[in-house]
């Protein structure tokens, strides 16, 4: 895998980190609430295409209708509840602060259908390198190609759907939110099966969603995409370089790293870092 340098590793994860953090910014900018389930979906996203190769021997690509399905629905039932607490009148601040419990369940239902399958064929679970069952295109492996089309296709959808999206009124659930948060649970779910083609599945997955999310912000349509761009590339590369320079406790400790960008950015919630660095330097922010 001669392609796959630390550049690549860095791109490769900040695309799709970046394509979640994308997604809970078009469920934010069509409720107002930050999901964080939709972190825990981006993790749940990462054990179809895991089983498929790992234990079935089958290709990891064929994770990808399950993972559209299975995140559309997870987020539909997760704003579900976001709806009904709205419309029992907790505020939003609250409710987002609940979703965290969002992010759990899409944690656990990885684990729960982890163990189903370890349990189902003997309690171990072969190591399988992903990339070796990727395609080639152009030189370039399939899931490069595959998550960078994903994360152009969902920047497409907010610019799309972007009159409905800002088209905010509460207490609703009509064809076009249905739309808006099933999608949003699909682009977040195979996102993370494409993560796991390259990398490991660790609970630091769900904080870098929403460490992403938070750094870039939510009131745009691109800061979630930038925050989850600056955040991967600002962890693997503290994670690399602080291994080289002060041991190896620097990765066994990097899961901090998210936790604290997520304390600094709070402070700055909504806007984020990102979204202060603009309002700061652009006209018409």
């Amino acid at each position: 895998m001669p392609w796959f340098t630390v550049s690549w590793a860095i791109f490769l994860s900040g695309v799709l980190v970046a394509t979640a953090s994308g997604a809970i910014g078009m469920n934010y900018r069509k409720n107002g609430v930050f999901n964080a389930g939709l972190a825990g979906i981006f993790y749940f996203g990462k054990y179809p295409s895991h089983i498929l190769v790992s234990i079935l021997q089958m290709n990891p690509y064929w994770s990808i209708p399950f993972s559209l399905v299975f995140g559309a629905i997870f987020n539909l039932a997760f704003n579900v509840g976001i709806l009904q607490m709205l419309k029992r009148g907790y505020s939003r601040t609250i409710i987002s602060l609940i979703t965290s419990l969002f992010a759990l369940i899409g944690y656990l239902a990885g684990k729960g259908i982890r163990w189903a399958f370890l349990n189902l064929y003997g309690g171990h679970i072969p190591h399988l390198h992903f990339l070796d069952h990727d395609f080639t295109l152009f030189q370039k492996p399939g899931v490069l190609i595959v998550s960078v089309g994903l994360m152009l296709f969902s920047l497409v959808l907010q610019f799309i759907l972007n009159p409905v999206v800002e088209e905010r009124k509460d207490n609703r659930f009509d064809r076009w939110e249905i739309l808006i948060y099933a999608l949003a649970g699909a682009t977040a779910c195979l996102a993370g099966s494409m993560h796991s083609f390259a990398f490991p599945v660790t609970i630091s997955n769900i904080l870098l969603i929403v460490a992403g999310a938070l750094v870039g912000g939510l009131d745009k349509k691109l800061n979630p995409y930038l925050g989850g761009l600056v955040v991967s590339f600002l962890i693997i590369w503290l994670r690399i370089k602080g291994m080289d320079v002060i041991g190896q406790w620097v990765g066994d400790y990097s899961i901090i790293i998210p936790i604290v960008l997520i304390l600094l950015s709070v402070m700055l919630y909504p806007l984020g870092v990102v979204g202060n660095f603009r309002k700061k330097v652009e006209y018409k922010y």
